[in-house]
């Protein structure tokens, strides 16, 4: 009787025991059914990030320009459009539209400070500008900063001042300031052609891009000619400092 016993607790045991795993498997089938019909199911969630999306500088093919500026450059070949350069200090936004030939040269347009007005603002602007950029360019260096030249021109039909200073390692600097019309701001182009054996043609392409400069977008050159950077050496200048937010 005892072995009847033992062997029907048994099985009451074995019976038990299938049937709460009949449940358990039936349950995973009804969970199983859920999340495929849902979908699956990633094992960490993770909050969805916006991709900021960088303004637009080229306002057609061959030309760049921000539109606040009502102006725009072209592109040279060799040229790309670039959101900073490593040539001059700069303060950050100064300069909406940046293009750069590789390491060696940079064309920046910005607009120029309204507040600089006067009798011969463009020229005076000019050559606080050149001064400073200069300056910049030469870090802590004690070398003298010599003028290439300082001239007055027209460009994309605007009244122009154009000043070119070398620094003592080579570097050519050159700012041209462009008077205000038809509504549009007054800007500034600032141009830097690093020394090397390349630099009078690296020179010239960024004269190019100056010359360029056109309030209609136009895929030709400006109308205007502007004074080149030329490589010849002038007599020693003391051009003013400018801190970097004035620049």
């Amino acid at each position: 009787m005892a072995v009847c016993a033992s062997v029907a607790a048994l099985a009451g045991t074995v019976a038990a025991v299938a049937t709460a795993a009949g449940a358990d498997s039936e349950a995973a089938r009804r969970t199983e059914d859920r999340t495929t019909a849902a979908g699956p199911v990633s094992p960490v969630a993770s909050p969805a990030v916006a991709t900021p999306t960088a303004p637009a500088v080229t306002t057609r093919p061959g030309r760049a320009g921000d539109p606040t500026l009502g102006a725009t450059v072209a592109t040279e070949p060799g040229w790309t459009t670039a959101r900073s350069q490593d040539l001059v200090p700069v303060t950050p936004g100064r300069f909406p539209t940046v293009l750069t030939l590789a390491d060696r040269a940079t064309v920046l347009l910005g607009r120029l400070d309204p507040a600089r007005s006067g009798d011969d603002a463009l020229a005076q602007e000019a050559r606080r500008l050149v001064g400073a950029f200069a300056d910049g360019v030469r870090g802590e260096g004690t070398g003298r900063i010599a003028t290439v030249s300082d001239a007055a021109s027209t460009l994309d039909g605007r009244d122009a001042f154009t000043s070119v200073r070398r620094v003592a390692d080579g570097t050519l600097v050159r700012v041209t300031t462009v008077a205000a019309t038809r509504g549009e701001p007054g800007l500034v182009l600032l141009a830097v052609a690093a020394p090397g054996r390349t630099q009078g043609a690296d020179a010239t392409a960024a004269d190019r891009v100056v010359r360029s400069l056109s309030s209609t977008g136009a895929t030709t050159p400006g109308r205007a000619a502007v004074p080149p950077a030329s490589a010849t050496r002038g007599a020693r200048v003391t051009p003013p400092s400018a801190s970097a937010t004035d620049r």
